[in-house]
């Protein structure tokens, strides 16, 4: 956070990947080279303080495109749909969309 508030390249940043991880698992993944997705997580569930990152683009005033990015290679259609339905939910609920 505070390299992006001090860097004069935050008035580059046009979009957003909005994704997030359990860090345990990251560990895991890292350390017996399983695949990264298994890491991934809702937004509101990984180790990414959203509501942290809400106000650090407020600060910056950041006015781009944001994507939700769900690595979800094993879901079903219908898991991958309720996920991202989550996901914006989650966003919309803390104000950062």
């Amino acid at each position: 956070h505070i390299v992006l508030r001090r860097t004069i390249w935050r008035k580059r940043i046009t979009y957003l990947h909005f994704k997030n991880m359990d860090g345990e698992m990251r560990r895991q993944v890292a350390a017996n080279n399983l695949k990264a997705s298994q890491a991934f997580w809702d937004l509101e569930l990984g180790i990414i303080d959203y509501r942290e990152l809400k106000k650090l683009l407020d600060e910056i005033g950041f006015d781009g495109i944001g994507v939700i990015e769900q690595d979800m290679a094993t879901a079903t259609t219908q898991e991958a749909f309720e996920a991202a339905k989550r996901n914006l939910k989650y966003l919309q609920d803390i104000k950062i969309i």
